[in-house]
């Protein structure tokens, strides 16, 4: 996410955002600034040249449980 400006939160919650088979998104917020971390998700566009490094890291750890 930092090497691409992006705050984590915001870019783990586009990239499920950006997955067709999700219907809906449930986040954990708590407080107001969490919120509107979330909900400015909304806008952020992710470029390919990330997706595919997030595919890279899926790829080399598939089951992040066990990381």
């Amino acid at each position: 996410a930092h090497n691409y400006q992006l705050d984590p939160v915001q870019m783990a919650l586009a990239f499920v955002n950006n997955r067709l088979f999700v219907g809906s998104t449930i986040i954990g917020a708590t407080t107001m600034v969490q919120l509107k971390t979330c909900i400015q998700s909304t806008t952020v566009q992710l470029c390919e040249a990330l997706l595919n490094d997030i595919e890279q890291l899926h790829s080399k750890h598939p089951n992040p449980a066990l990381f």
